[in-house]
Order: C-alpha cells, then structure tokens, then sequence
C-alpha cells in the first residue's frame, strides 16, 4: 500500500471517526518508525512557516521584532532630519528602512541594489532623459527624478556644494541622460 494512500485513509478516517482511529490506522499500516518520520516531518514543516515580509510603504508600523533594542545609527531621510534605521533583504533587494522611534512607521526607504527594479523596468544604472525642471532638489540631501508608477523616487545625484554639480549642468530646456545611483520612498 503506498504512503499516500495510506495517509489520504488516515485523513478519511480523521474526518469521520477521529484522532484516535485514525493513528492507530495509520500506525498499524506503516509501522511506528515510517509514522513518526512522517508526523514528525508534518510538524518540522509547520515550524517553518516563512514569517511575514515587511511591507516597503511609507507609513506602514514596523513590527518590534525588526527593530533592535538600542538604535545606534541614523540616516539623513531628509535634510537635516536624521532617524534610526534597519537593513533588511526583502524579495533578494538589500533596503534600508527609516522609521519613526516613537511608533515604529517607516518613513523613509532607500536602496541601491542593482537587484532592484520598478515596476517600468527601472534599475541602479539605468539612464533616463530629464530636463532641469523635472529635478526635484532637496538642498544638501538627494536629486530625484519624477516618481515613478509604482511610487519609487529615482535618485539621480546629492545637492552638495562639493563634486559634480548636476543641477548646473543643465542648460534652459536642455534634455540631459542622467544616470539612477538609486531609489527612495518617502522622507522626513
């Protein structure tokens, strides 16, 4: 008698008669050893269900187990404003995720993993055409282009009074390539 034969007669058996005839059953047709191999396997599997992902929007409540006991480190999510932050790893993406140390809502997400795509295909490296006005300069903090369909903020540079300076590049009306260094979610 196949195992699944005998597990579906055991389940049958559950259904209409109980907990008790249904082990025995099973018991007896498959001996002890192959039963506790395959409860026990029943059991691991269930240990191991995958815990739920962290939600990437601004707004949403961390849950407590991602954040440690004592935030050490900050990040600028807008300028002059910093706040504590975790990395994690959703869907294969590196991200770091800013959040409010009062009631844990995220309020800002960056990353610059090239693993990372928008939903139109966008990616760390891609190049897109931008004209000066569609900029979107915080001073001393991010160049962003215009957010995208899928609410991701492509980051195309820093507005800092040293290196290249991006905005200046552009003549009036000017359509330039300009290159994604990354891409971010909220601020403040």
């Amino acid at each position: 008698m196949s195992l699944s034969l005998i597990v579906n007669l055991s389940v049958a058996q559950l259904m209409s008669g109980g907990l008790i005839r249904a082990l025995d059953c099973f018991l007896r047709k498959v001996g002890f050893m192959k039963a506790f191999v395959v409860l026990s396997l029943c059991l691991f599997s269930f240990a191991f269900v995958p815990q739920g992902k962290i939600k990437l929007e601004v707004g949403v409540k961390l849950n407590r187990k991602y954040i440690p006991k004592k935030a050490t480190e900050q990040i600028a999510t807008h300028p002059s404003q910093f706040r504590p932050f975790i990395k994690r790893t959703v869907d294969g993406v590196e991200y770091i995720i800013a959040y409010d140390e009062k009631n844990r809502e995220i309020r800002y997400i960056h990353t610059t993993d090239k693993k990372f795509r928008t939903a139109s295909g966008l990616r760390v490296g891609s190049e897109i055409p931008l004209k000066r006005e569609q900029l979107e300069v915080y001073p001393s903090w991010e160049i962003r282009a215009p957010i995208t369909s899928d609410g991701w903020c492509p980051v195309v540079g820093v507005d800092l009074p040293i290196g290249y300076n991006l905005v200046g590049a552009f003549k009036v009306g000017e359509t330039k390539m300009v290159t994604i260094t990354g891409f971010s979610k909220g601020s403040n």
